[in-house]
């Protein structure tokens, strides 16, 4: 846990614009100055001894910062990627105030997602059977779906499927069968819907693989903010 504030003082350096791209690698800019992360080593210890949140700016404000920069870490590398998790595969993110990214993919026959942030933690979870997606433009209208499948109902007899994707929805994700019917645990998304897929490359996403393995006991992933 010691890391975590080196790491944090990265993102305080991106919020004040002092990461700048110094190479790529795979076509994704990156950070890797000797400078930044001396400072960052400085602020960090100082962090750990005065005991605050590096997490958060002067105002006790959470930082929160969309940038196509990533600061470089040790272990970014160390899992290769499953092919569910890739680029291609990835659908939505959703994202709650305050709080960092979930990522959602489908390859056509499984599921899964990548979370970031979370009360209980970071986690990486792949479904025992594939789910469905649905959006609704208020929680309201979420929870009378959600409890309409709970009591048994058909997603027919619920008068169709609400799959339109529009930015900023409410999202339900769960296992439909053959008749229509829920199957197994349903998930209500704590944060609402966001259309960026096509910002994330496959290096963005190993990155965060990578992240939520190396930090699965954290309940904070030591990033800087991916697009």
């Amino acid at each position: 846990m010691q890391h975590l504030p080196h790491e944090a003082w990265h993102v305080v350096q991106q919020a004040e614009g002092r990461v700048k791209p110094t190479t790529s690698v795979a076509g994704l800019a990156v950070n890797d100055s000797a400078s930044l992360e001396k400072e960052a080593d400085a602020m960090g210890a100082k962090s750990l001894q005065m005991k605050t949140d590096p997490w958060m700016d002067k105002n006790n404000k959470m930082i929160d910062l969309v940038s196509p920069v990533v600061q470089r870490l040790e272990g970014d590398e160390q899992f290769d990627l499953p092919a569910l998790f890739s680029s291609s595969n990835l659908q939505f993110t959703t994202k709650g105030d305050g709080r960092t990214a979930t990522f959602y993919f489908d390859n056509g026959t499984q599921t899964g997602r990548l979370r970031t942030d979370h009360p209980n933690g970071p986690k990486i979870s792949v479904d025992s059977h594939r789910r469905s997606h649905f959006f609704f433009s208020s929680e309201t209208k979420r929870d009378i779906f959600k409890n309409n499948l709970a009591s048994g109902q058909t997603l027919a007899e619920q008068g169709g499927t609400p799959s339109a994707q529009t930015a900023g929805s409410f999202h339900y994700e769960v296992s439909i069968d053959s008749s229509g019917k829920k199957q197994g645990v349903g998930h209500a998304s704590g944060g609402k819907l966001v259309l960026n897929a096509s910002a994330f490359s496959d290096v963005d996403l190993k990155i965060i693989y990578n992240r939520i393995k190396n930090n699965a006991d954290s309940k904070k992933i030591p990033w800087d903010e991916l697009p």
